[in-house]
């Protein structure tokens, strides 16, 4: 490789690499587990016009601890906003478990920063958890999510207005075949996102060796 062609391809690898720089940190608090999600590739103009669209717009977190000792479900964050036209304000509802928190936004842009850092808090209690074990957590992040109920329901809809008896023409355009198809591959992934999604994987830990949530979030 010549030394023009290797500064290229080093160049085009560390640019994509910053697109991508998402961050999953894990921190211990008191007596629990914790993590900070960054993301550094959310679709910032996408989210943007979504967030005036007149609609909710929602933010799904699916988080899932990964430890020899725990087997218990995975949580969730969900993040959900929409704008008041009247008071051209944006109001977000965050529900983690049992705790639910609501603030007000006066832009787009101090939505977004809030959803680009994302701090779960308790995931799940340290007697739970071998401590010295290889641990790791994931988290995916869905926009604007579809739950599998409704994506049954689009189904039935495309099926029913799919008919075409006879002179009846069809009430349907030429690309629903192409569009039922997504929908069953969807479907059969039980959730979905039509609109972005993201997987971010923390390196493995062992808890034991974790820093405080104070040091990472000042880190």
């Amino acid at each position: 490789m010549t030394p023009r062609i290797y500064s290229v391809t080093a160049a085009f690898l560390l640019f994509s690499g910053l697109l991508s720089a998402n961050e999953l940190t894990p921190f211990r608090n008191g007596d629990s587990l914790g993590a900070v999600l960054r993301i550094t590739d959310l679709p910032n103009e996408q989210l943007s016009k979504n967030l005036k669209n007149g609609f909710t717009t929602t933010l799904l977190y699916n988080i899932s601890v990964k430890n020899p000792k725990f087997s218990g479900p995975e949580k969730q964050l969900v993040f959900a906003v929409y704008y008041d036209l009247w008071n051209e304000v944006f109001h977000s509802t965050e529900l983690f478990g049992q705790v639910k928190k609501t603030t007000t936004f006066k832009t787009p842009a101090e939505v977004i920063s809030r959803v680009e850092k994302v701090v779960f808090l308790p995931l799940e209690a340290l007697s739970s958890l071998d401590l010295n074990a290889p641990t790791s957590i994931v988290v995916q992040v869905y926009l604007d999510p579809i739950q599998k109920d409704r994506l049954t329901a689009v189904r039935k809809w495309i099926s029913e207005n799919s008919i075409n008896t006879g002179a009846e023409q069809t009430r349907t355009t030429p690309s629903n075949p192409l569009f039922s198809a997504l929908v069953g591959e969807y479907l059969n992934a039980g959730l979905a996102s039509l609109s972005w999604k993201t997987e971010v994987r923390s390196s493995a830990f062992r808890i034991s060796d974790l820093r405080t949530q104070d040091e990472v979030l000042t880190h």
